[in-house]
């Protein structure tokens, strides 16, 4: 599989993931920005999604 569409699929799971967060109205954006960068970092596919990239981008 090439590896434009495994980054695809990755980016999509991870935006099904990432809409499943809550948060509420009084959350700053720097608070969402930080819960956003952490829940990425530690996600699943974020390994396999920078291997990817670097990758890529060679």
């Amino acid at each position: 599989m090439p590896s434009t569409i495994r980054i695809v699929e990755l980016g999509e799971a991870e935006a099904l993931r990432i809409a499943e967060l809550k948060f509420d109205g009084d959350s700053s954006y720097i608070k969402i920005r930080r819960t956003l960068r952490d829940f990425l970092l530690t996600s699943p596919d974020a390994e396999e999604l920078d291997q990817l990239v670097t990758e890529l981008l060679g």
